[in-house]
C-alpha cells in the first residue's frame, strides 16, 4: 500500500514521527508474520522541497506534485503544532 505523508510549515514533530514510526513497526511485524504481505511504501511530501517543523527542524520531502502521476492509496496530513489551541480560543 502506498502512503503519502503531506507535511506543511509548521508541522508537529510527534505528529510526523508518530506516523514515520507506526508504519516502520507495521512493516517489521509484517516480515514476521508472513513475508507474503505487502508492506507500507511511506513518501513525504510538501508543497516545497524542505519544510521546517514546530520545533525547527527543517524536513526534506519530494515535491506534492509528483504523486499526481500516481496517486497513492493513501494522503495522510500529519497534525500541525498550535492548530488546536487555536481552535479553542
Amino acid at each position: 500500500m502506498r502512503i503519502a505523508l503531506l507535511v506543511v510549515n509548521g508541522v508537529a514533530d510527534s505528529g510526523l514521527a508518530l506516523m514515520r514510526d507506526v508504519f516502520v513497526a507495521a512493516n517489521l511485524l509484517a516480515a514476521q508474520i508472513d513475508p507474503h504481505i505487502d508492506r507500507f511504501a511511506v513518501t513525504l511530501h510538501a508543497t516545497h522541497g524542505t519544510i521546517r517543523t514546530a520545533y525547527g527542524l527543517d524536513v526534506d520531502a519530494q515535491p506534492m506534485v509528483t504523486v499526481l502521476d500516481e496517486p497513492p492509496d493513501v494522503l495522510i496530513t500529519p497534525g500541525v503544532a498550535g492548530a488546536v489551541g487555536a481552535l479553542s480560543t
